[in-house]
């Protein structure tokens, strides 16, 4: 596998300006240069276009930030992550909801903490309620910006890279019984990511995205925050301090560790307070707090009450 072309990341960032998702099905490329995305910064850097966003923004103040971000038949769902979750932006359960609301199942033959029964495992099955209208926007991260009262957001150029890298580090911490925060970032744990992205069965996690790409607004945000001290989960609505939700969850950022993702913190929030300064219409704000030592054995129950607010 040659890292170092640039030609069919290009061709890709082209095809998403374009228009052309639909044209990405080509496993052998998406997986062999999704792999290289996910496992090395210098790779990410000299390729850095397929960060820009996928639509116009306009002249106004913005910020990218950690969203999922999803369209349904009630709206437009962004899933954000809390700043102050404890356990950082790993694990806290935004993939598992993403999933569930597009009515996505996986299912694997291996199990446990044996890294070679991950390594040469066979298919991953992805399978999908027919009946499921939801589409996937944005799997990880995405731009978000006030226009007209009103927050919007659009992904960016590499989306479904980020998509296919993302959902490999969700099976990843499904399917190894040891694993532990951090572990995916290890020499071992980025050869078992590897393997992961190149048994996904990328055509039909492609046809879970929407065809467009134009901005959209968010009707409702899902923030998702894990905590050390709670002992029980919550799940509530802050029409009140819906302001202060949304600046933590738009700061989530700031969590992530590696190098390629640092932000300065002062120029961040900065960001996300001039975007919020035009919010006037806020969207419907769901809040999850979900202690941060039970979140495999909530994990379900979160996702199930989520689906249930917002009716699929």
């Amino acid at each position: 596998m040659n890292r170092n072309s640039s030609s069919p990341i290009t061709a890709i960032a082209a095809s998403h300006r374009a228009g052309l998702q639909n044209k990405l099905t080509s496993y052998l490329d998406i997986a062999e240069f999704s792999s290289a995305f996910g496992r090395e910064a210098a790779f990410l850097r000299s390729h850095s276009d397929i960060f820009a966003p996928v639509a116009s923004l306009p002249d106004a103040p913005y910020c990218d930030t950690l969203c999922g971000l999803l369209e349904t038949p009630a709206g437009n769902v962004a899933v954000f992550h809390s700043r102050k979750s404890s356990a950082g932006p790993e694990g806290v359960g935004r993939t598992s909801l993403l999933l569930r609301c597009l009515g996505v199942e996986l299912g694997w033959e291996f199990s446990g903490s044996s890294r070679d029964a991950i390594l040469n495992a066979g298919k991953i099955a992805l399978r999908r309620d027919a009946n499921n209208t939801a589409s996937l926007v944005a799997c990880d991260w995405a731009y978000v910006w006030c226009q007209a009262g009103r927050l919007h957001a659009c992904t960016c150029v590499g989306e479904r890279l980020l998509g296919i890298w993302d959902l490999a580090r969700h099976l990843f911490r499904r399917v190894d019984a040891d694993y532990a925060p951090g572990k995916r970032l290890s020499p071992e744990g980025r050869e078992i990511l590897d393997s992961l992205v190149r048994v996904i069965p990328i055509p039909e996690f492609l046809q879970c995205y929407n065809r467009e790409t134009q901005p959209r607004t968010i009707d409702h945000a899902i923030v998702l925050e894990l905590s050390d001290t709670a002992l029980d989960m919550v799940i509530s609505d802050h029409t009140s301090d819906a302001n202060t939700v949304l600046e933590q969850a738009m700061e989530s950022v700031l969590l992530l560790q590696t190098p390629f993702w640092n932000r300065d913190k002062a120029r961040h929030k900065n960001a996300v307070k001039q975007v919020l300064t035009g919010l006037r219409f806020p969207p419907l704000l769901t809040h999850a707090l979900i202690p941060a030592n039970r979140i495999s054995d909530l994990q379900f129950d979160f996702v199930d009450n989520i689906c249930g607010v917002l009716g699929v």
